[in-house]
């Protein structure tokens, strides 16, 4: 073999080399970024799976506060009625000053996610209660919430929709934060008959306390 065909050999040989080291470190670069993105996908269904359970912690620390407020407030009524019924006639009628005229609202419950989106702008809140501080109904309180450009929903419609919203991340079809207008569009597709909010109603004729109806 002479010098000149040993140089031809030798560069062809290369030549391959590398291509396939070239053909290595694409094929490399590919598997990177699918295992980056396949942990990326676990990390957010991770942080999912964590709001989901801590939202549900909280509806339920929630829920036992509403449920001592509303019990004190009926011990007051009966102890209302008691100083009535035993002749102390000024203390029944101070109590009875105080009382509302209608049964405020207890145990209605809600997830309001702002305009940050899921996961980092949704919180728990109390609609009875804020009805009760501004003394409005429930659905008054929503409506406030809404203008502030909160989308507020039950407990249950938000837990289908983190578990929806998990499953596409993990499919990677979707990936976190997503808008608050996303979050609203799949409430709808999730939300059933069972999931609505009733509300006790403050105001309006003809009205009962402790009346409830359904809040789409």
């Amino acid at each position: 073999m002479d010098t000149e065909e040993y140089f031809d050999n030798w560069s062809a040989i290369n030549e391959v080399r590398v291509r396939n080291q070239s053909t290595s470190v694409e094929a490399l670069a590919k598997a990177l970024a699918l295992s980056a993105g396949a942990l990326l996908r676990h990390d957010q269904a991770a942080i999912l799976h964590g709001l989901k359970e801590g939202v549900a912690a909280e509806v339920r620390n929630v829920r036992r506060q509403e449920t001592s407020e509303e019990a004190a407030y009926r011990n007051g009524q009966i102890y209302s009625g008691l100083f009535r019924l035993t002749g102390d006639l000024a203390t029944g009628r101070k109590l009875a000053r105080g009382a509302p005229a209608r049964k405020p609202p207890f145990g209605v419950v809600g997830v309001c996610i702002g305009r940050g989106g899921i996961p980092d702008d949704a919180k728990v809140i109390s609609l009875s209660r804020m009805a009760r501080d501004s003394w409005t109904s429930e659905s008054g309180a929503r409506e406030v919430l809404t203008g502030q450009g909160y989308f507020v929903t039950t407990p249950q419609t938000f837990a289908a929709v983190v578990d929806e919203i998990e499953r596409d991340v993990l499919a990677g079809t979707v990936s976190l934060p997503l808008s608050v207008e996303k979050a609203r569009e799949r409430s709808r597709s999730s939300r059933n008959g069972h999931q609505t909010i009733h509300i006790s109603v403050i105001k309006g004729p003809r009205q009962r306390p402790g009346q409830s109806r359904s809040l789409q």
